[in-house]
C-alpha cells in the first residue's frame, strides 16, 4: 500500500517499500532514490506548514515561546487562561487562584501548610498520616450536627458526638460508653480503684450487661475468683466461678434454686419452689423428695456407695435405725434391727405405736408374715385363725404360683385363669394337667376334644383316653389268668376281658352267651377259636344267621373254590379255568382273560401280548371328563406321552413338547403352536386353500441363517438360507470337496447345441413359456436333468424327467467369457 504522509510510517523499515507509489524496495531503479527523497521533502513540508498532523509526538524537551496550546495563546501581555489535563511545576508556584476538579497530589512528607507561621500542617509521613497545630493555640475540629471519627478499612465507628445531645465512644465497632442527660451508661466491664454510689431511690447500684449477663467480680488476687450476677438467659442470680466460668449456685426469680456439681454443668441439688419439692440428681423432681442418680456399675454381692444412707452407729442388738410414714394421724415404719453378729433384720410395722410387726425379712433373706422368725423362705403364721394365701387377679388376669430353678424361674407353675374359669398345673415349662370350669379333670389335654391325645375323667364318671401313636390304656394282672377288665350293668355282669394259658385274651359275654379266645387254644397258635360259657367251646358258636350276615369279609390269606358267583346273578362271575389262569364272565361269556404269562385278553382268549383287544371294531377310547386326555409310554431311560388337550393333539418326549396338530389341522414343531412367523421361529405344516399343505419354515433374527439342509452318506450338500430380505437355494461347492479342476473350454460351442423352445404343459393348454426339453439337454448337461427318457415304474405308469436350471449357469457364464475374450480381441485389431 502506498504511504501518502509521515504518520503512515511503519516503524519497522523492511515494511517501507515505497514513497507515494515510488518503489524503493530492494533492486529498485537508481532513478527511484531521487523521486522518494523528493516526495519525503515534501512531506517533511507539509507537517511544518500543519497540513499533516502527527498523531502521538513525543519530545524530549520543547522551548515553546509563542503560538497556542488547545487554543491556548502562550507568551506575549495577553496570555489566556488555560484548562490543562496535567499541569507539572518545580520550584514555587504562585497562584493567584486556582480550582481543580481532580486530585492535587503531595509526596511522602510534602505538606500542605497553612498559616503566616506555617501554623497548620497537614501532610503523610511514608507510615503515618498528621494535622498538627504547630504554632501555640487550639485546634478545632467543628461540625454542624455530628462529628464522627470511623475506622477507614470498614467504616467501623469510633467516636459519635452529637451537638447538644450523646457523646459515645466505640471499642472495635461496639458502643462501650455513652453519656446522656441522666449520666453515664457503660457497657461491658468497669474497672477501678473504688466505686461510690448515692442515690435517693433506695436503689444506689444499678449493673446492666447488656444481651447477657450483669455481675460483680469478687477478687483476693488468688486464681479461684467468684462473680455475682444476673444471667440474662436463665433469668437467675448465680455465684460462679470467674477463672473457667463454672456455675456454682442459681437462683430463679420464682424461687427454685440449683447447686452445680464440680463441672458446673448439671444441677445436682435442686429446690423447686413451685412444686415444692427437693431433688438431689435432678432437676425435675417428680415428688416431694427424689433422688436420681446413674451408676453403671453391675449388681454383686459386694457393697456400693450409691443410694441413700441412714445410719445408727449404736452397736446394740435390737438397736434400730427406720424410716416413718405418717399421713395424716396414722403412722407405719420400716426398721433395720441390730440382731448382733454384724446381721441385722428389716420389719415392717403398721400401728400407730410401733410395736406390731406385719413382715419382717431376716439376715438370712426368709420373710416372715405374722411372724419375727420365718424358718423357710416364705413364712406365714399368723396369731389366731386359718393360714390363707389371696391370689385375686383381674375378671381376664391370672392368678398364679410359679416354681422356678437356676435354669428356669417359671419350670413349673399353678395358676387360676380368671377368663375361662379353669385351673392349670404345670411341670418342666409345659402344661401337664386342667381342671376345667365343667369339673372335668384333663390329664395331658387342655381340651375336651375326643380326637385331642389325653385323658379326660369327666364330672359325670365317664374315662376318655385319646393317644397318638400309643395304647390309650394299659391294663396289667400279676400272677394269675383271669378277669382283667369287668363288664357290668346296673351291678351285674355283663362280659369280660381276661386272659388265658398266660398269654391270649379272651372276650366273654355274659353266662351262656358266645367268645372269642385269640391266640389259639395253647397248641394251635395264631388262630380266632370260640368260647361259649366262659370257656372254649368247639362246634357250637355259629357265624350270622339267615337273616343277620357279615357284609363284607377281608382277608389276606387264601380262598379256595373253582368260581365266586354273585348270589342274585348266576351268569356273572369269576372263574380259574386252568392254573395260572382267571377268567371273566359275564351273560355267560368270558369277557376277559388274564393267562399264566401275565397277557390281558379282551375278546380273545388267546392274549398275544400285555393288552391285546380283538373284536369286529376294535377300539381303544381314552374318554377324559376334562379337556385332556394322555397316552403315556416308558421304558427304562425314556418317557412319552401322547395328549389330547383344548382340541390339540400334542407328542411330548421326556416331559417337552416335540409336535402339535392343533384344531385347524396345523401341525407345528418343538413346542410352538400354530403357524410359522418371524415373532415365534419354527416349523409348520398348514393345510391352505385348494387343499394345499403349506410348509413354513420361520426364523426370528434378519442375519444370514440356514432355515434347511440337505445331507447324505457324503455329509452337507446343500441347503436353503434366508437373511433379511432375500432366500439362497444353496448346493455344495467348497474347494475342498473338488479334485481334477481344470478351466472350462469350448463354453460356446456346446450352449450352442442347447435348443430352447417355446411350450405350454399339457396341464396348462393356455399358458405359453420358454424353456428346454429334458432329454435334448441331457446329452450336453447331464448333470441339469434328472430321470430317464420315456421312463416308466413297474405299473407302467410314467417317471417323468426334471432339470435343474442353475446348472445351466456355469456353461453361460464360460460362453459369456469366451465372448468378451473375442470381442475385445476385434476391438484391438
Amino acid at each position: 500500500m502506498a504511504k501518502t504522509k509521515i504518520s503512515e510510517y511503519d516503524a519497522t523499515a523492511a515494511n517501507n517499500t515505497d514513497i507515494d507509489s515510488i518503489n524503493i524496495a530492494e533492486g529498485m531503479a537508481p532513478s527511484n532514490v531521487n523521486n522518494a527523497i523528493r516526495e519525503l521533502m515534501a512531506h517533511l513540508k507539509d507537517m511544518d506548514a500543519g497540513t499533516q498532523a502527527l498523531t502521538s509526538p513525543q519530545l524530549t524537551s520543547a522551548d515553546i515561546n509563542g503560538g497556542t496550546l488547545d487554543g491556548v495563546t502562550i507568551g506575549g501581555a495577553s496570555a489566556g487562561a488555560g484548562t490543562f489535563t496535567n499541569l507539572t511545576a518545580t520550584g514555587t508556584t504562585t497562584l493567584a487562584g486556582a480550582s481543580t476538579s481532580a486530585d492535587i497530589t503531595f509526596g511522602d512528607n510534602d505538606k500542605a501548610i497553612f498559616g503566616a507561621g506555617s501554623d497548620l500542617q497537614i501532610y503523610h509521613d511514608g507510615s503515618d498520616s498528621y494535622i498538627d497545630e504547630a504554632a501555640a493555640g487550639d485546634l478545632y475540629i467543628r461540625a454542624y450536627d455530628r462529628l464522627k471519627l470511623n475506622n477507614y478499612t470498614d467504616n467501623a465507628a469510633m467516636l459519635n458526638a452529637k451537638s447538644g445531645a450523646e457523646v459515645e465512644l466505640y471499642y472495635n465497632g461496639g458502643l462501650k460508653l455513652a453519656t446522656s442527660s441522666s449520666g453515664v451508661d457503660i457497657t461491658g466491664v468497669l474497672s477501678s480503684d473504688g466505686l461510690t454510689s448515692e442515690t435517693s431511690d433506695g436503689i444506689p447500684l444499678t449493673l446492666n450487661g447488656g444481651a447477657n449477663a450483669s455481675f460483680v467480680h469478687f477478687t483476693g488476687g488468688t486464681s479461684d475468683d467468684f462473680r455475682f450476677g444476673t444471667v440474662n438467659s436463665k433469668g437467675t442470680l448465680s455465684v460462679t466461678n470467674s477463672t473457667d466460668d463454672r456455675y456454682i449456685l442459681d437462683i430463679g426469680n420464682s424461687g427454685d434454686i440449683s447447686f452445680y456439681e464440680d463441672t458446673g454443668t448439671t444441677a445436682k441439688f435442686f429446690w423447686d419452689a413451685s412444686a415444692e419439692s427437693l431433688g438431689i440428681g435432678t432437676s425435675s423432681p417428680d415428688n416431694t423428695l427424689h433422688l436420681l442418680y446413674t451408676d453403671n456399675t453391675t449388681y454383686t454381692d459386694g457393697l456400693d456407695d450409691q443410694g441413700l444412707q441412714i445410719e445408727n452407729n449404736s452397736t446394740t442388738t435390737n438397736a434400730y435405725t427406720q424410716i416413718h410414714f405418717r399421713t395424716y394421724n396414722t403412722d407405719s415404719y420400716i426398721r433395720s434391727i441390730n440382731t448382733g453378729s454384724g446381721a441385722s433384720d428389716l420389719s415392717f410395722i403398721t400401728d400407730a405405736n410401733g410395736t406390731t410387726e406385719a413382715m419382717r425379712i431376716d439376715s438370712s433373706g426368709n420373710v416372715g408374715i405374722g411372724t419375727t422368725s420365718p424358718s423357710r423362705l416364705l413364712t406365714i403364721s399368723p396369731s389366731s385363725g386359718s393360714a390363707q394365701i389371696a391370689l385375686v387377679s383381674q375378671d381376664s388376669s391370672l392368678s398364679e404360683v410359679l416354681f422356678g430353678d437356676a435354669a428356669d424361674d417359671n419350670v413349673g407353675r399353678v395358676y387360676y385363669d380368671h377368663t375361662s374359669n379353669f385351673m392349670s398345673l404345670w411341670t418342666n415349662g409345659s402344661e401337664r394337667m386342667r381342671i376345667d370350669s365343667s369339673g372335668n379333670l384333663l390329664v395331658g389335654k387342655p381340651t375336651t376334644a375326643f380326637g385331642t391325645q389325653g385323658v379326660r375323667l369327666s364330672s359325670v364318671g365317664t374315662v376318655i383316653a385319646t393317644s397318638n401313636g400309643n395304647a390309650p390304656a394299659e391294663l396289667n394282672r400279676l400272677t394269675s389268668d383271669g378277669t382283667i377288665l369287668g363288664l357290668y350293668k346296673d351291678g351285674s355282669t355283663v362280659g369280660s376281658i381276661g386272659s388265658a394259658s398266660g398269654a391270649t385274651i379272651y372276650i366273654d359275654g355274659g353266662s351262656q352267651f358266645a367268645g372269642l379266645q385269640f391266640g389259639g387254644d395253647g397248641s394251635s397258635e395264631g388262630r380266632i377259636t370260640p368260647r361259649r360259657n366262659g370257656a372254649s367251646a368247639d362246634a357250637a358258636t355259629d357265624l350270622g344267621t339267615s337273616s343277620l350276615r357279615f357284609k363284607d369279609i377281608h382277608l389276606s390269606g387264601s380262598v379256595y373254590a373253582d368260581l365266586i358267583r354273585h348270589k342274585d346273578d348266576t351268569d356273572t362271575y369269576i372263574q380259574w379255568p386252568g392254573n395260572n389262569t382267571l377268567a371273566f364272565n359275564t351273560g355267560a361269556s368270558e369277557r376277559m382273560r388274564i393267562d399264566s404269562s401275565g397277557n390281558v385278553g379282551i375278546g380273545t382268549s388267546s392274549p398275544a401280548n400285555l393288552l391285546h383287544i380283538r373284536g369286529g371294531a376294535a377300539t381303544l377310547e381314552i374318554d377324559s371328563s376334562t379337556n385332556t386326555a394322555n397316552l403315556d409310554f416308558d421304558n427304562s431311560t425314556q418317557t412319552a406321552r401322547i395328549q389330547l388337550a383344548n382340541n390339540d393333539l400334542t407328542t411330548l418326549v421326556g416331559g417337552t413338547e416335540a409336535m402339535r396338530i392343533d384344531s385347524s389341522g396345523t401341525t407345528s414343531f418343538h413346542g410352538i403352536s400354530g403357524r410359522a412367523t418371524g415373532s415365534t421361529g419354527h416349523l409348520s405344516i398348514s393345510e391352505q386353500t385348494y387343499n394345499r399343505s403349506y410348509l413354513e419354515s420361520a426364523t426370528t433374527t434378519t442375519s444370514s441363517i440356514t432355515l434347511m439342509a440337505f445331507i447324505n452318506p457324503n455329509g452337507a450338500i446343500g441347503s436353503i438360507s434366508v437373511s433379511g430380505s432375500s432366500t439362497a437355494f444353496n448346493t455344495s461347492s467348497d474347494y475342498r470337496l473338488k479334485e481334477n479342476v481344470v478351466e472350462m473350454t469350448g463354453a460356446t460351442d456346446r450352449v450352442k447345441q442347447l435348443e430352447p423352445k417355446r411350450f405350454n404343459f399339457i396341464a396348462d393348454a393356455d399358458t405359453t413359456v420358454d424353456g428346454f426339453l429334458a432329454h435334448e439337454v441331457q446329452s450336453v448337461v447331464p448333470e441339469a436333468i434328472t430321470g430317464t427318457k420315456d421312463a416308466v415304474d413297474a405299473d407302467g405308469n410314467p417317471e417323468y424327467q426334471g432339470i435343474d436350471q442353475s446348472k445351466l449357469v456355469p456353461l453361460l457364464v464360460a460362453t459369456i467369457q469366451e465372448l468378451e475374450a473375442r470381442i475385445t480381441a476385434l476391438e484391438n485389431a
